[in-house]
This record gives C-alpha cells, sequence and structure tokens, in this order.
C-alpha cells in the first residue's frame, strides 16, 4: 500500500496495486472517495478529495466491501496526520 498526497487537488490516493485503471467508482459522494478497479474489478487504488473527512466507519467497510484489509491500518486521525501541514485546496 501506497500513499500519495497532491496538495495540487487536495486529494490522497491510496494505491493498493500497480495495475490499468479499466473503471472508477463513485463510493461516497459527500467525501469524494472514488475506487479505481482493474478489468477484473480488483481494487488498484482509492481516491480521498476530502480525506480528514472520512470516518473509521467507512475505512473498514471498503476494507470488507473491497477485501483490501490494509485499509483497517488507516484511521480518520491518521489522516489528519497524513495531511497536517500540508496547504490542501478543498475541491
Amino acid at each position: 500500500m501506497d500513499i500519495s498526497i497532491d496538495t495540487s487537488e487536495g486529494l490522497i490516493y491510496i494505491k493498493i496495486k500497480t495495475g490499468k485503471i479499466f473503471k472508477t467508482v463513485e463510493l461516497d459522494s459527500v467525501n469524494e472517495i472514488f475506487v479505481d478497479l482493474d478489468k477484473k474489478n480488483k481494487v488498484i487504488g482509492f481516491e480521498i478529495i476530502n480525506p480528514i473527512n472520512i470516518t473509521t466507519r467507512e475505512l473498514n467497510n471498503f476494507a470488507r466491501r473491497f477485501n483490501v484489509p490494509q485499509l483497517r491500518m488507516l484511521s480518520p486521525q491518521g489522516m489528519k496526520d497524513i495531511v497536517k501541514g500540508k496547504e490542501l485546496i478543498p475541491a
């Protein structure tokens, strides 16, 4: 799992694996959370536009729904720590 921050876009991208993105699905329109999937509907990564607003419950639900247990290692406080000191531009 690789986490990158894009301060110009104000988002966090959680890369689960390398691969070609076949489709992107919106998971949460309020926090603007998207999942990138390959042709076999396996997760390539998650894009979180408003990372500070995500909840532990959401992360656990996504981990279970997409069989990505690594997401359980993240937390709302963790998201805040990741972006601490970064000037994120709201989407």
